[in-house]
């Protein structure tokens, strides 16, 4: 199969992808907990994999060299979420107020938030809850809910929107856009 692979043949391609996608989308799911993230690492594996057709039959073990591919790959997708994050959090503790600020704590903002939240229409809150604080994608929304990915495109919007309107007067917008994106 390796041969006809190095020799462009799409079919011994999509063969070789039908015997091991699963297997492998399953370590890198274990890795992340997330099957968007372990569906594009499979993908970059094996593009990097038909990148690479021609050296294949040289080979000596494939299997060997098609899980170090994975471990290399989902270790780089670890180490940039985890350069993100740090960033992500460093950048929302630089947002903060100081200690001697007035009485606005996050404690209050979130409070503020959540009484937005409440006053959202039900399914406008119940896409918004899916997104924020389950962490969904809309495509997953829209599966979980049977709509369409505008429709969850759409509610998010004005949910945002809405939360904003409420919020306002409140909450300084660099606060606000941290609390609505955590």
């Amino acid at each position: 199969m390796l041969q006809q692979v190095a020799a462009d043949s799409e079919q011994a391609f999509g063969e070789l992808f039908e015997a091991y996608h699963q297997q492998l989308g399953e370590y890198v799911f274990r890795l992340t907990d997330s099957i968007p993230v372990a569906e594009e690492i499979v993908q970059d594996v094996f593009i990097k994999l038909w990148l690479k057709r021609q050296s294949l039959p040289q080979l000596s073990s494939f299997t060997n060299y098609l899980f170090i591919l994975l471990r290399n790959q989902t270790l780089s997708y670890l180490r940039k979420h985890a350069s993100e994050r740090a960033r992500y959090l460093q950048w929302a503790a630089s947002l903060e107020q100081p200690e001697e600020a007035p009485d606005e704590t996050s404690e209050q903002y979130t409070a503020w938030l959540e009484e937005a939240v409440a006053k959202l229409p039900e399914r406008q809150r119940e896409i918004f809850v899916l997104s924020r604080y389950h962490r969904l994608t809309r495509q997953q929304i829209a599966a979980k809910l049977d709509i369409t990915d505008n429709t969850v495109k759409t509610h998010l919007e004005r949910a945002v929107k809405a939360i904003r309107a409420h919020v306002q007067d409140k909450i300084p917008a660099a606060v606000l856009l941290v609390v609505l994106w955590r």
